[in-house]
């Protein structure tokens, strides 16, 4: 046993150690208590910080060209938008036009949209735009003739941007061109060709994009900073957007969601829209990765509820819901002036993946359950099953009979490597029928030669022939000839039977001119008339004797 006194003392240490523990246990909580609402005070001060930052940098930045006015005028041009709210956007139209002073730009909306022109508004706007270009002309003068040339440069910058407000693309853009020329730094010369690529999105000159969108990337490759090229993104995720590519639209709006400072050319609740409607089309593991657990996405779509609504009920297979958040989705994009031309495309897309989703998870499935799931009859999803079935987006049979859909799990290897043979199969038929076109055409150019070579070569001896025996005399005037030419016996003999010969020499000491049964002395400049029993026998009318140097040969061949 242990004594009392002992365990008294033992009893004591306890409780000593116990109450130490507490103090030291409470004193511990109270400091992490107070590290926490310090860490928790500037946590909030930064995020305070940077709000405030952010919305400086909005406020700094200057929208030009406003790309709101261009979706004012789809809107208005649009047929199936409701007339009542076209009122509000033609007041919203017109108030951007008066407030940037855009003359040039309201003479051209006007011929669209097919309205008259207030004569009185169009008057200001025009005298507004006179006399601001008259300053930048005067400080254009003004810099070129007592500064240097960063400030030529900035005056040119600054006319250009007001030629780019006021609508006047043309102008505009040779402006920034020139600009574009004096500028020295590739970051200002990257902000300049932004610029550019802004007005061919208002409007929507794909050639002019593409063009500009070259020039960027060899600009960011020389030394682009980190800000320009995520803005590259934002803009280059916006075209894709407009041509259909939503593949590489999602892939770049979604690395653009982090680090967006584009606020010219879209808002940041425009691009998180942007982001979702591409990146659905995408995997199904990408999609929750990137779009549903993205902590930017998800702090945006608090205030996109509808958005939140066709996100999550296609990921969490709420097939109903998704459907009628579809039809909405389909409404929204029919009236964006980026997304219109692609709405049913995007929508056929989105139901393929909808059903390719919920038939993965079966073997075969009724067409009355699949109905109900979707929200819709049977017989619609029949229409719908055979559509997809027949261009190829969904692998399954549909048994009329029993009602059944019947999936087949094909796997991804298997179809690359068919996909592969189609291709290339596609591609040697091309191929193929490219070489024969090409035989053919080589062909007919041999046949095309070889008759122009037989025509080349008729004529040349045509012309070989006519100039061995065609000469030309000129009886009135035979002492300014020159020389003769010599020609053989048969070829006089030939001459004179097509009576075409002239004149002839037959050696050195003998010639004679002849023409038809004529020929012509050359000593005495006679005419004799050549026998009809010698008129093919030229040895007869040929001289025997040579002429003096004085007799000199006074006919010549034509």
């Amino acid at each position: 046993m242990i004594p009392k006194k002992c365990a008294e003392r033992n009893n004591k240490e306890r409780l000593h150690l116990t109450k130490t523990f507490k103090f030291s246990y409470s004193s511990t909580s109270l400091i992490l208590k107070q590290i926490l609402k310090l860490f928790a005070f500037f946590w909030l001060f930064s995020m305070s910080f940077v709000t405030v930052l952010e919305e400086s940098q909005k406020a700094e930045i200057v929208i030009n060209p406003d790309l709101n006015i261009a979706q004012y005028q789809f809107l208005l041009c649009h047929t199936e938008y409701d007339p009542k709210k076209k009122i509000e956007v033609k007041e919203k139209l017109m108030e951007a036009i008066t407030k940037n002073e855009m003359g040039k730009y309201y003479e051209y909306v006007s011929k669209i949209l097919g309205i008259p022109v207030n004569k009185e508004l169009m008057e200001r706007l025009t005298k507004q735009n006179k006399e601001k270009l008259e300053k930048f002309e005067a400080d254009i003068i003004d810099a070129e003739k007592s500064q240097g040339e960063s400030e030529v440069r900035d005056a040119w910058l600054k006319k250009a941007e007001y030629l780019s407000q006021i609508g006047d693309r043309d102008a505009s853009l040779k402006a920034l061109s020139y600009t574009y020329d004096r500028t020295v730094g590739v970051g200002k010369q990257i902000d300049i060709i932004f610029h550019q690529i802004r007005i061919a999105l208002f409007y929507m000159n794909h050639a002019l994009i593409k063009e500009k969108f070259q020039e960027v990337h060899k600009l960011i490759e020389q030394g682009g900073d980190w800000d320009r090229k995520n803005r590259l993104k934002a803009y280059e995720g916006y075209y894709a957007l407009a041509v259909r590519d939503f593949k590489k639209a999602a892939s770049l709006l979604l690395d653009a969601v982090c680090t967006f400072t584009s606020y010219e050319l879209i808002t940041y609740e425009t691009l998180v829209f942007y982001t979702v409607v591409a990146a659905m089309l995408g995997n199904r593991n990408e999609l929750r990765d990137k779009v549903v657990n993205s902590a930017e996405i998800r702090e945006q779509l608090y205030s996109q509820q509808d958005l939140r609504r066709y996100l999550h009920s296609l990921y969490e297979c709420d097939y109903a819901g998704f459907f009628s958040c579809l039809a909405d989705l389909e409404t929204r994009m029919k009236f964006d002036r980026i997304l219109a031309p692609h709405y049913t495309h995007y929508c056929r897309m989105m139901r393929a993946k909808a059903y390719q989703q919920l038939l993965s998870s079966y073997r075969s499935l009724t067409l009355r359950y699949m109905g109900e799931a979707f929200g819709v009859s049977p017989q619609f999803m029949d229409k719908e099953l055979h559509y997809f079935i027949s261009s190829g987006h969904l692998t399954c049979k549909i048994d009329r009979v029993r009602g059944v859909v019947e999936t087949n799990q094909v796997n991804s290897k298997n179809v690359q490597y068919a996909a592969l043979i189609r291709d290339g199969d596609v591609l040697l038929n091309r191929i193929q029928k490219l070489s024969r076109n090409r035989i053919s055409k080589l062909k007919s150019a041999v046949k095309i030669l070889m008759v122009l070579s037989g025509w080349i070569y008729t004529a040349a001896a045509l012309l070989f022939a006519c100039s061995a025996v065609a000469f030309t005399i000129e009886p009135m005037n035979l002492a300014s000839l020159g020389t003769s030419r010599t020609v053989s016996p048969e070829q006089i003999d030939l001459a004179d039977s097509l009576n075409s010969i002239n004149c002839a020499q037959i050696d050195e000491t003998d010639f004679w001119l002849c023409k038809g049964p004529q020929f012509l002395d050359s000593r005495t400049g006679t005419l004799h008339r050549i026998p009809q029993a010698t008129k093919r026998k030229p040895s007869m009318l040929a001289y025997s004797s040579r002429p003096s140097e004085t007799d000199r040969p006074i006919i010549r061949l034509g």
